[in-house]
């Protein structure tokens, strides 16, 4: 018995497929187009299940320093995504605050640069995340 393929294996040859093999041969443009956005649907799924865990776990870091969040470190990932959002919202909720230091939203900029370029690598690996980028 074989070992199935890993997911992101199969989200990228799917990918490859839809590109390579189906687009070229559909004649109307919005279908083609639908088709395009199939592939790099599951191009992106592929990459973000590669380095899932630790994207969310940079991303959680970096936003329980921004939030001073001192509350334990979730277990799962699950729990951890959830965090995420609470903490997003905490920070939106900083940001916003006439009372927030420009030093710290400087500090709160930057690392939220540090999200954007590592979320724009999955999902856009081609764009340009040089350091002057933003």
């Amino acid at each position: 018995m074989q070992d199935a393929p890993e997911r992101e294996a199969i989200l990228l040859g799917l990918a490859k497929f839809l590109d390579r093999e189906v687009r070229p041969l559909v004649k109307d443009p919005r279908a083609a187009f639908r088709v395009l956005v199939g592939a790099h649907l599951a191009f992106t799924a592929a990459m973000e299940s590669t380095d899932e865990e630790a994207d969310v776990n940079a991303e959680l870091a970096r936003l329980r320093a921004l939030t001073s969040d001192t509350s334990p470190v979730p277990a799962t990932i699950v729990e951890k995504k959830r965090r995420v959002v609470l903490l997003e919202e905490r920070l939106g909720e900083r940001i916003r605050s006439r009372d927030t230091d420009p030093a710290a939203l400087v500090a709160i900029r930057d690392e939220l640069k540090k999200t954007l370029v590592a979320k724009l690598r999955v999902n856009s690996p081609r764009f340009d995340t040089g350091s002057d980028v933003g």
